[in-house]
This record gives C-alpha cells, sequence and structure tokens, in this order.
C-alpha cells in the first residue's frame, strides 16, 4: 500500500553545515578521575525529568534525506517532538508514553504501541525515538551498553548501544548543567544517519505542563 507520507522524504540532500553555527563554551579544564566525574554527571542529569529542547536535525536514510527544525518537551514519561518544515512539509508532531504514540501531519493522525514502528510506517523512517530521550541528553538508554568513551571532562565522547553509534561533538553549559549541542547517530550498518544541533536548552518548573 503506498505510503501517506512518502512524499515527505524527497527533500533535498543534507545540508551539513547546519551544525557549523552550534555556539559552544570555552573547554573546562580536565579531570582527573573520569569515571568518578561520569558517575556524578550522569546520576545528576538521571534525575531530571521535565526539559525541553529546540534545535535542527539533519537524516539520511540510504539515498534519501531531509532536514528540520525540532522542538523536544519532556515530562517525566511523556513526550512531545515537533518537527517544523520536515520532508519539504509543515509541522509533524510525534507524541507519547507509556500507553503508545500518536503521530500528526498533514496527511492525517495515527497511532501505534510502538513510537518507532510508527516513525517508519507512515514515514518510512528507522530512528530510535525511545532511545533518544536518553542519548539526546548524553546519557545511555536502559539496557546494556556495548561500547563508550568519556571526554577529559568526564561525559560521553561516543557511545554504541541499541544497533547505533552515538558521537558527541559539542557540549555546553546550560543552567549549571553540561549537555550536548551536536551529535550523530549513525546506525550499525550505516542506513540511517541523524546530525542534531541543539541551540537552546530549558527546564520548567515542576509546575508546568507538556503541550
Amino acid at each position: 500500500m503506498p505510503n501517506p507520507l512518502r512524499p515527505m522524504l524527497a527533500a533535498p540532500a543534507l545540508a551539513l553545515l547546519l551544525l557549523a553555527g552550534c555556539a559552544t563554551a570555552p573547554s573546562p579544564e580536565p579531570v582527573e578521575d573520569r569515571e568518578a566525574a561520569w558517575e556524578r554527571h550522569r546520576d545528576s542529569l538521571s534525575k531530571v525529568q521535565r526539559w525541553e529542547l529546540g534545535g535542527r536535525v539533519a537524516i539520511r536514510a540510504g539515498e534519501e534525506g531531509s532536514r528540520a527544525s525540532l522542538d523536544w518537551s519532556q515530562r517525566g514519561e511523556r513526550w512531545r517532538v515537533a518537527l517544523y518544515g520536515p520532508f519539504g512539509t509543515g509541522e509533524v508532531v510525534l507524541r507519547g508514553g507509556p500507553d503508545g504514540a500518536v503521530l500528526e501531519g498533514s496527511q492525517g493522525t495515527y497511532f501505534d504501541r510502538d513510537a518507532r514502528a510508527l516513525l517508519y510506517r507512515r514515514t518510512g523512517l528507522i530512528l530510535p525515538v525511545a532511545a533518544l530521550e536518553y542519548w539526546v541528553r548524553g546519557l545511555p538508554a536502559p539496557g546494556d551498553v556495548r561500547a563508550r568513551e568519556l571526554d577529559d571532562r568526564g561525559r560521553l565522547s561516543t557511545l554504541t548501544q541499541r544497533g547505533w553509534e552515538v558521537r558527541y561533538t559539542a557540549y555546553g553549559d546550560h543552567g549549571g548543567r553540561a549537555l550536548p549541542e551536536a551529535l550523530t547517530a549513525t546506525r550499525g550498518d550505516g542506513s540511517v544517519r541523524l546530525r542534531l544541533a541543539i541551540h537552546d536548552w530549558h527546564f520548567p518548573e515542576a509546575s508546568g505542563d507538556a503541550d
């Protein structure tokens, strides 16, 4: 059956320069014990359950590529990801939680228990939606980690997990937290590559709600 949103995949090739404008803070001094610094960093970020980010994303899947602006809101187990101008169209919103995920776009509204399966079925994209909730914060997703490397500040430099390799190329200080500003996630077979440039992090008060 023809994919209703398949025309969205006919966008131009990736604009690799989307990362060029990502501002970063001066490099801090290295730490003596990277593992101890990592444990403190990981534990601190794991406690943050309400956050928002804004940025730009570029995706290549095989010979097809696209780019979009990205807004992500997280409230505990519930999240909302809005893509503006993806695949040459208007806004696409993917929202979800423990009870499943909903995709809203110009072609309609769709539901699935699995956000990753929903996105693939409606757009043809293969993205590790559940894992990205953690990877965008510079944390491993739950489950086994095949490999990881730390930078000289005890933050993730590379992470291999769930059949993907994630490379962190820039961190910045946001509200006293060291958070990623640029990362690349590549599927193990090289068939999918995601580049994300994050220009804004926000931590709403506990009383606020996601959209």
